[in-house]
């Protein structure tokens, strides 16, 4: 087939799947149909986002806060410091002071700041070191480095503790994490082959609606590329708008999630909406790009698998 017959092809069979989309019964009946389907998709990425987001700043989180004793000397504190930099299971470790942690809390926590203020009290956070390990499962080795003798008049012990529950905390948040990921995962593959299917049944009703047209052109000599087109053209048509509807749909609950009104509060938190907020401005984009590019593709097999049985036997003619 040449480029100016292929070419022409493809301008009637988009001028035809575009008018036979709009004279068809049940057209917003469809689109709406296939609009429901792609805004749960749209959602489930929104929610893969989510857990995405929550998986960085569990990691971020993840550092291990080791209260140095204040009698402790710097000569044992420089000796404490290199120890832990040369364990295998650390990846990093920085000395935190007492200041840059009250400065740290002011910002992550300014009620309670505010409270040690008023009160008048004196600084209660204590020097440190934060220790990131390669690992979640590398908790235990370095606890029982920290929990040494060696080191019991320079670390706190009561710190250690602490960790333990924290490392604990974060292994649990983790699976969470992991288990929603999957499960939104398998929800978003299930999803998708709801909208394949819904996009069969289609091609399916509206090639039984038009067997008297598809005959005729078989009879003519048509080959399956012109038969098919026009139902793929009005597939994706229908798709794009979904997309489109969908994409405005989810503006909606994005400016709600992501804006300063409460009742966004009760669903994200300012950290996680600080982190949400550049992935999403880079990432969607693309996505609703990709669905673009996805949604003649997806239109063409649903075409295909739809028409392909009825035309290799016959039953149109029927």
């Amino acid at each position: 087939m040449s480029g100016t017959s292929l070419a022409t092809l493809l301008r009637r069979s988009i001028r035809r799947g575009t008018v036979t989309m709009f004279r068809e019964r049940g057209f917003l009946t469809t689109l709406g149909s296939l609009l429901g389907v792609v805004f749960v998709v749209q959602l489930l990425i929104l929610s893969l986002a989510g857990i995405i987001v929550a998986q960085q700043i569990v990691s971020q989180s993840a550092a291990l806060q080791v209260d140095i004793q204040p009698t402790a000397t710097d000569n044992d504190i420089q000796q404490l410091f290199g120890a832990v930099r040369q364990l295998p299971s650390v990846s990093s470790v920085s000395y935190v002071t007492k200041d840059k942690a009250y400065e740290s809390e002011r910002a992550q926590n300014p009620e309670l700041i505010d409270f040690i203020e008023k009160a008048q009290m004196q600084n209660p956070f204590h020097d440190s070191l934060s220790v990131s390990l390669r690992s979640p499962d590398d908790s235990s080795a370095f606890l029982s480095f920290a929990q040494n003798s060696q080191w019991s008049k320079i670390i706190d012990a009561s710190s250690l503790s602490r960790a333990n529950d924290h490392q604990t905390e974060l292994r649990d948040m983790q699976r969470l994490i992991l288990i929603g990921f999957v499960l939104v995962g398998g929800f978003s593959v299930f999803v998708l082959l709801v909208l394949l299917f819904v996009l069969i049944d289609l091609v399916r009703r509206r090639c039984l609606a038009r067997k008297e047209e598809i005959l005729v052109e078989r009879l003519s000599g048509a080959s399956l590329t012109a038969i098919l087109l026009p139902f793929a053209t009005e597939g994706t048509l229908l798709l794009l708008g979904a997309v489109c509807g969908s994409a405005a749909l989810l503006a909606i609950a994005m400016y709600v999630l992501l804006s300063g009104h409460p009742s966004s509060f009760v669903l994200l938190s300012p950290n996680l909406r600080q982190h949400l907020l550049p992935l999403l401005s880079v990432h969607l984009p693309i996505v609703f790009a990709a669905e673009f590019l996805l949604s003649p593709i997806l239109a063409f097999i649903a075409t295909w698998i739809g028409m392909r049985p009825a035309l290799r036997k016959n039953v149109l003619a029927g």
